[in-house]
């Protein structure tokens, strides 16, 4: 029996408020500093329509963005949050959500292959490989990326989460998030930590819950 893995609202909350926060931070290129001022604009939006009718035109814009730079990790982090929040705040429907889910994980898998290519090794395949590369990570530079990645996959986890073989990356999940909270435990205001709660409380004790 598969197992639905669900997210409550104050997770859609917490994508959309760190995606603001990060996006506000970018202005280090006119790309970035565009980002910035769009993404200002839908934080002090009040009119959910016009946030939900105004968001296709910003993921066209960065994804036209990343086309011009696909180089540019930075940019390909903020296509993952973006489309991760619009997966899980404003998609229509369960297939509309993956569709999405899968495009942030593919940006975001994309940005942490360029900042820490050893997390996109043969090796990393093997569990025990993989968590001994992720907590051997001890710049606080690489927080953003391993944050994205680890938030656009619990993204994607949770709109396949009918599927038994998208549940097994779970711990891989995991191991990303405590590894941000081990080096800053105040991170995005504490979201990781909703995050690892959220996992926690949902999963059966057979899986670690």
């Amino acid at each position: 029996m598969a197992i639905a893995l669900k997210f409550p609202t104050i997770i859609y909350k917490c994508i959309l408020f760190s995606l603001f926060l990060y996006l506000s931070a970018c202005a280090s290129m006119a790309t970035h500093g565009l980002a910035e001022g769009i993404s200002n604009s839908i934080q002090n939006q009040n009119d959910k329509a016009i946030v939900a009718a105004g968001m296709p035109a910003f993921l066209l814009m960065v994804d036209g963005m990343i086309l011009d730079n696909p180089g540019d990790s930075t940019l390909l982090m903020a296509g993952a949050r973006l489309y991760s929040a619009y997966a899980t705040v404003f998609a229509s429907d369960e297939e509309h959500s993956r569709l999405h889910a899968d495009k942030a994980f593919k940006y975001a898998r994309r940005a942490v292959c360029l900042e820490i290519s050893s997390l996109c090794s043969e090796e990393a395949r093997k569990y025990d490989h993989f968590v001994a590369l992720i907590n051997g990570i001890d710049k606080k530079n690489k927080l953003p990326v391993l944050y994205t990645y680890a938030s656009a996959w619990a993204t994607w986890i949770q709109t396949n989460s009918g599927q038994w073989q998208s549940l097994a990356d779970l711990p891989r999940v995991e191991t990303i998030l405590q590894r941000v909270i081990d080096l800053d435990d105040g991170y995005e205001h504490g979201f990781p930590h909703v995050y690892l709660g959220v996992i926690n409380s949902q999963l059966p004790a057979t899986l670690g819950g």
